[in-house]
């Protein structure tokens, strides 16, 4: 088999390939390949396979390409890697010689943020400043935490409502307090931060995502806009009449402001429904709830916090209790202000309306007025025109509606790029959904303004015109009938994980292999000397 302690062996290949005894002068970036992780995955793939024949045959193959590809010695040696390295290298000593400068991702528009970390540092201590919402504590809260939702675990085996599985899923271990950090939102002026709780770490991540599962199987929305697709074809049926406008509300800050007392009541509203999918009585099932919304810790430069009020951004139950929430408001307000159901969609914190000219205000009102702490803004459209999801909504004259695939201002048009070091497939994977999309999205262009439009965008991210051309004039995609039904993913080195996957794929057509991606050229740290961690900003995905 394929080993990953020192050398990768097999009995077939009568070879021995030391993978840690490549030079480093003659190799300088072999080191930077994940080589123990694409081993263990091929190995793990492998498996799969039920006739031993097979795999032993199909090993052999990739120890070869392997062992031809550090042979080769020559993967980074095309002017294109030798760029990327000099321009990282570059930028490695621009961060080395500027300790105090951070680079990070925008919270919308796929944009780079370069910005003070005294700066980053003061935004982030103000948010967490809020009495209101964050509470410091003395001591890290997580071991408590640790020890209640084990228990609660326990009480659920116990009761014989989950098997032994499920309470081995569900049971921490070793649990780690998470970090909070912010996201720039770079569309706003003085670039204020959005929090987030990234709750991998956190006690209750796997009791979250459970208790989440129920309650997404349980919640049945009547006004919910899926995605973009959904929404496109609901508005296109619609007529307007003539003395109403588009309008969209937008909730401030939903998920701090979604209290614990409001989800309790909510649950219970909808206890009928969820019942059908738990054997967790009501009591127990709350108690959980209350639990899951109450254990919310962070970290931030050596200090814990609780949050207090809301619920985290980053913790997997957050998403749909805030749905739950806002669907019942969204049901008392349409009650009170006598809205036609057809004429309003939600995709969660943002609503999308067709009012009365003269009642915008009054709506307005009404929606703020269910719950104090949920507040709404408005924007009404422009000359016929609202922007909505990526889409902008376009009323004519007789009262119809169309649509137009819309980027927002703040969006960098940056997709991933043609020269980027990521497998063929998955470029082909990016243009062809872009295309689709701004098809289906695009109904007031013509065709050929369409293919103007997918000409521009993807131009900008370095993709050939004659790629382009062929991808827009193939065949409609029909679904595969030999669709696989067993999925792995293997590391992706350059030069040579598409072989693999070839080799992989022919020697089982059920098996569909894709990409992980364990290595980023660049990474900056925002120290936090707690237990010896620290927070890492990515801001380069492999180029």
């Amino acid at each position: 088999m394929l080993r990953s302690d020192r050398r990768i062996s097999s009995e077939r290949a009568g070879s021995m390939l030391p993978v840690h005894h490549i030079p480093e002068q003659d190799t300088p970036k072999m080191k930077m390949i994940p080589w123990f992780h694409l081993i263990a995955d091929v190995e793990n793939t492998l498996s799969a396979h039920t006739e031993s024949t097979i795999r032993d045959q199909t090993r052999c193959q990739i120890i070869n390409k392997i062992q031809n590809f550090i042979n080769r010695n020559t993967p980074f040696n095309d002017p294109l890697s030798k760029f990327c390295k000099s321009a990282v290298n570059i930028t490695k000593k621009f961060i080395k010689t500027n300790p105090d400068v951070l680079i990070t991702e925008a919270d919308k528009g796929n944009r780079t943020v370069i910005m003070s970390l005294a700066d980053y540092d003061s935004k982030l201590a103000q948010l967490i400043g809020d009495t209101n919402t964050y509470k410091q504590v003395s001591s890290d809260p997580t071991g408590g935490y640790e020890r209640k939702n084990n228990n609660i675990v326990h009480r659920l085996h116990a009761l014989k409502l989950i098997d032994t599985r499920t309470k081995y899923t569900l049971t921490s271990y070793n649990a780690v307090c998470p970090r909070i950090y912010g996201q720039p939102k770079a569309h706003k002026p003085n670039l204020p931060l959005r929090p987030v709780v990234p709750n991998t770490t956190s006690p209750t991540y796997h009791l979250c995502k459970y208790i989440a599962g129920i309650l997404q199987r349980s919640f049945k929305s009547q006004y919910n806009a899926v995605d973009s697709n959904t929404f496109c074809e609901h508005v296109n049926q619609l007529t307007i009449p003539p003395d109403h406008v588009l309008v969209s509300f937008d909730a401030v800050s939903l998920f701090t402001n979604v209290t614990k007392e409001v989800v309790i009541h909510d649950i219970i509203s909808m206890w009928d429904e969820i019942r059908e999918n738990t054997n967790i009585n009501l009591d127990l099932f709350l108690e959980i709830v209350d639990f899951c919304v109450g254990a919310s810790c962070f970290c931030f430069r050596q200090k814990f916090y609780v949050q207090i009020s809301g619920t985290a951004m980053g913790s997997p139950l957050s998403p749909i209790l805030a749905d739950i929430v806002m669907e019942n408001l969204l049901r008392r307000a349409i009650t009170a202000a006598n809205i036609l159901p057809e004429y309003i969609r939600k995709y969660v914190d943002d609503l999308f309306l067709v009012l009365h000219k003269d009642q915008v205000n009054a709506v307005l009102a009404t929606f703020n007025s269910q719950n104090p702490r949920i507040l709404f803004t408005c924007e009404v459209e422009e000359n016929g025109r609202l922007p909505f999801l990526d889409l902008l909504v376009i009323r004519h004259e007789d009262g119809s509606v169309k649509t137009d695939w819309y980027a927002k201002p703040i969006s960098s048009g940056r997709i991933l790029n043609y020269y980027s070091f990521h497998p063929s497939d998955q470029k082909l994977a990016v243009v062809n959904n872009f295309i689709d999309r701004v098809r289906r999205l695009s109904t007031t262009r013509s065709r050929e303004e369409q293919e103007l439009l997918i000409h521009q965008h993807l131009s900008k991210n370095d993709y050939p015109h004659s790629l382009i051309n062929r991808l827009l004039h193939q065949p409609p995609r029909t679904d595969n009938p030999e669709k696989p039904t067993i999925y792995r993913s293997i590391p992706y080195v350059h030069g040579l994980s598409s072989s693999i996957k070839r080799i992989l794929h022919k020697s089982n057509t059920q098996i569909g292999i894709s990409h992980s991606y364990k290595n980023t050229q660049m990474q900056r740290h925002i120290p936090d000397r707690l237990s010896g961690l620290s927070k890492h900003i990515y801001w380069d995905d492999n180029k």
